[in-house]
């Protein structure tokens, strides 16, 4: 059984910390900086397709004290230097599984060398890859739980790389005729300013574009980019709804805010459509919280 902690408010929910429990139930996890963290549990966290195209999904998360939503978990605050005990995680049933069944649509006359489906949602509870090796486009997706499903296509083609977006509701059976239309992704171009100078020494900063509608795996992650040396990027093969960190920051540092042609964007977020540049994208970093 793993045991994770997540800090809270966290956008991609990375675990910061974990351990596996013992044969009776019992754990720790240890190396947590102090601050508020959601802890779960889950009796596997690997996804892996097999040569069939059949993705093992997730098994159930349960986060403590005995629930499936991020929004109902109760948060642990840790304070340095004093050890939390009796966190007893009570593990919830896995929720009853479904299919998504569909096609994905290339232009006419264009053929994937390969093409694959990430599916999930901003939680870590529903995701998995599956990978369409039917010619015609055809996909049946297996295992996934109910609620809100984004689905995004991604194929390598003669003409460079197609990506498409597709969503669903799962309520009380299978879906089926899900339609994933493919484009040529977008790109967005902008730059990072700094609301102070960075301090001497510091270099390599590179731009995180992180996918907000779902959580991608590490075969596919979206592409980060290198700064010019006046903080500006282009970041190529977008689609989607994007949030944006920055790597190699001095300690404290973080991003404060995005905007785009002179005004703040909600919630941080860049939407990019199939084909579009996004431009006049100004994501601002600085010492302090956000």
């Amino acid at each position: 059984m793993a045991v994770y902690a997540v800090r809270d408010g966290s956008i991609v929910r990375t675990p910061v910390a974990a351990g596996i429990s013992s044969y009776d139930g019992r754990y720790e996890v240890r190396g947590l900086a102090p601050g508020a963290y959601v802890i779960g549990a889950t009796p596997s966290a690997i996804v892996t397709p097999n040569p069939l195209g059949v993705a093992r999904p997730l098994a159930a998360e349960t986060l403590y004290p005995d629930v499936l939503d991020p929004q109902r978990a109760l948060r642990i605050t840790v304070v340095e230097g004093v050890p939390i005990e009796g966190i007893d995680i009570w593990l919830a049933p896995a929720p009853q599984r479904y299919s998504v069944g569909g096609r994905v649509f290339l232009p006419d006359g264009l053929e994937a060398r390969e093409m694959v489906i990430e599916y999930g949602g901003p939680d870590v509870i529903r995701r998995g890859i599956w990978y369409v090796y039917d010619p015609d486009g055809l996909f049946e997706i297996e295992g996934v739980a109910q609620g809100p499903l984004v689905m995004l296509a991604r194929a390598v083609t003669g003409k460079g790389i197609y990506m498409g977006l597709a969503s669903t509701v799962i309520s009380v059976e299978s879906v089926q005729d899900v339609r994933i239309a493919m484009q040529r992704p977008g790109r967005v171009e902008g730059r990072v300013i700094f609301e102070q100078p960075l301090p001497a020494g510091t270099s390599d900063l590179r731009i995180v574009p992180v996918q907000a509608l779902l959580r991608l795996s590490a075969l596919y992650p979206v592409q980060d980019t290198a700064l010019g040396r006046d903080g500006r990027f282009q970041i190529p093969e977008m689609l989607g709804t994007y949030t944006f960190d920055v790597q190699g920051l001095p300690q404290g540092w973080t991003v404060k805010r995005v905007h785009r042609a002179g005004q703040a964007v909600p919630g941080n977020r860049i939407i990019v459509g199939g084909e579009e540049t996004v431009r006049a994208v100004e994501v601002f970093v600085g010492p302090g919280s956000t």
